[in-house]
């Protein structure tokens, strides 16, 4: 199974903090495939191999049209995708990962969420089995492109000509609604834990106050409930995972 992880110039070397985290969090040392435009200015790690899309400059914010022949050509009828600036702050649970991946091979869902959706959608969520909760059909934002897995030709049918990231989500929203697709995620806990280091094309302000606020490092204190609070390798910073996300403010614009 491919893992994909989409950049541009501006955010290719983030790559390397993400490289580092995850080799850090996973028992297994996964072959990551990164789809960008311009290399980075050093080589990440032996299991993280850079593809070059072309020139980011004939493309622009054009997302869908550089990266459909990579995910055409994929050889397993799934993926995992991932953005590059949501560093994984904690441990893969790998046997949750398995089951999640078993689920998708064999056409029973068509998406699995790495992390936990919004509150919204953790609220409305309906049993799938004892590992997963389903998000019911009705509810907005189902395209969204948070870390997770992907049937191909769920994935491939929304991935329409010069889309840039923002209209896959935004456009599809609505689509993606009532369309008969089984998306899930961990019922108690997640297969990995993220932070979305930018937002906006700047540094997570908000994230890092409610960090720096937090006596005991919980970075989104405001979207999670009693009992996630619970779990440490959720929405908690432990120090050497803060100073990686740390550097970056001021500095990513």
């Amino acid at each position: 199974m491919k893992i994909i992880i989409t950049t541009c110039d501006k955010y290719v070397d983030i790559v390397h903090d993400h490289a580092y985290l995850l080799n850090k969090f996973s028992t297994i040392k996964k072959d990551i495939t990164v789809l960008g435009f311009k290399e980075p200015a050093k080589k990440y790690p032996n299991n993280y191999k850079f593809v070059s899309m072309g020139k980011e400059s004939d493309f622009g914010k054009n997302w869908s049209d550089p990266m459909r022949p990579f995910i055409e050509n994929l050889k397993d009828d799934y993926f995992i995708l991932w953005l590059e600036d949501l560093l994984p702050i904690g441990k893969v649970d790998e046997e949750l990962l398995n089951k999640g991946i078993e689920l998708v091979s064999s056409k029973k869902v068509q998406k699995v969420e790495l992390f936990w959706a919004c509150e919204d959608h953790r609220i409305k969520s309906v049993p799938y089995n004892e590992d997963f909760i389903e998000i019911p059909q009705g509810v907005a934002y189902r395209s969204s492109v948070q870390p997770a897995i992907w049937d191909k030709e769920y994935f491939l049918h929304y991935l329409n000509k010069q889309m840039t990231i923002w209209d896959f989500e935004i456009k599809n929203s609505d689509k993606m609604m009532h369309d008969n697709a089984h998306w899930i995620m961990g019922k108690n806990k997640p297969i990995v834990p993220w932070v979305n280091i930018i937002r906006n094309g700047a540094f997570n302000e908000t994230m890092w106050q409610d960090y720096l606020n937090s006596p005991d490092g919980c970075y989104q204190k405001s979207e999670i409930n009693p009992g996630e609070y619970q779990n440490p390798e959720t929405y908690f910073l432990t120090s050497d995972v803060a100073k990686i996300i740390g550097k970056y403010k001021g500095v990513v614009l």
